[in-house]
């Protein structure tokens, strides 16, 4: 595996130097995290073949809070879109009682508060590189109807 990540996975050349490129996207990079603060397997919501959570994760409100004023917006902003490694997409702000999990240590049941949580559509490839970066917030546009 280089610093970048491992595509060896992916057959598929145009995909491998598409997977690389990603390792290259514009974004601000907001801070690295520790490994025990992540959760690379959230699972996707799957129905009939067809994946309703793709490319979405979950971020803990005091995690958002802290990318929000980092990145200059809003304190309330609801969704980012970021790069972490090798992964990509959408968070979505949970509140931090939602964001517990419980893991076995040493055979004993221990709950910890994650601050991501991504799901395997998410993830593109392995990589050790864990800077939170975000490419941009979720900010408020008008819609119209019949325009």
């Amino acid at each position: 595996m280089n610093s970048m990540g491992d595509f060896s996975k992916e057959s598929n050349i145009l995909k491998r130097y598409a997977r690389r490129g990603q390792c290259f996207s514009t974004s601000r990079e907001i801070m690295q995290l520790d490994s025990t603060y992540i959760r690379f397997d959230h699972p996707d919501i799957e129905r009939n073949g067809h994946v309703f959570t793709d490319g979405c994760g979950l971020i803990s409100q005091s995690l958002a809070k802290i990318v929000s004023e980092k990145f200059g917006l809003p304190r309330n902003t609801s969704a980012f879109q970021i790069r972490i490694g090798g992964a990509k997409g959408v968070l979505m702000v949970k509140p931090d009682s939602e964001m517990t999990v419980c893991e076995i240590e040493d055979f004993e049941i221990v709950l910890r508060t994650v601050g991501v949580k991504l799901r395997k559509s998410q993830v593109k490839f392995p990589s050790t590189d864990l800077s939170f970066n975000v490419v941009r917030g979720a900010t408020f546009s008008q819609g119209f109807l019949n325009r």
